[in-house]
């Protein structure tokens, strides 16, 4: 449930405030238990390319590579980004109204959400843009917060029930 949810978040959030979401909706299992299965182990991580920032360069060889990225100062957008920005919350409580009411249903929410995206894919994509300056997607995280959050609990009984649901996977996975 918990990659669904991260799913969800990120597709539904990548609009303005994606945090580099990764998935392809299949559940990971650890090395030592697919070796275990008799499964062959997935291959090991190919090293990332060197840092054309200096700065991150000199961390990585420092060791600090892992080390968690000093926070980015929020930028206030102009009149419409804000627009935007309020535009793609007002989508996201859309959404959570529509999974809320057919919660039990997986296909009759993956329709009422796929119409939702659908009409907002404009929306959406400027949204992406927006969302590549880290100080406007900062201001973005720091005056809307509360009510994306809201609105996924909100969406909390249908991730629970439609966990495995292919629908609506393909729903959140057309927003990325």
């Amino acid at each position: 449930m918990k990659r669904l949810i991260s799913i969800v978040s990120c597709s539904l959030l990548v609009s303005l405030a994606s945090v580099g979401c990764q998935g392809n909706g299949k559940k990971e299992e650890p090395a030592a238990a697919k070796a275990a299965e008799g499964e062959p182990a997935a291959p090991a991580a190919v090293p990332a390319a060197p840092a054309a920032d200096p700065a991150a360069a000199a961390a990585a060889q420092a060791g600090l590579a892992g080390a968690p990225a000093a926070p980015v100062a929020p930028v206030e957008p102009n009149a419409e980004e804000k627009a935007l920005a309020e535009g793609a919350v007002k989508m996201l409580e859309e959404m959570a109204s529509a999974a809320e009411a057919n919660h039990s249903d997986c296909g009759k929410s993956a329709k009422a959400l796929q119409s939702i995206v659908d009409k907002n894919k404009g929306l959406i994509e400027a949204g992406r843009k927006m969302d590549s300056d880290p100080g406007k997607k900062a201001w973005f995280e720091q005056n809307y917060q509360d009510r994306m959050m809201a609105s996924m609990k909100k969406m909390a009984p249908l991730m629970e029930t439609c966990r495995n649901s292919p629908e609506l996977l393909k729903v959140f996975n057309s927003m990325q």
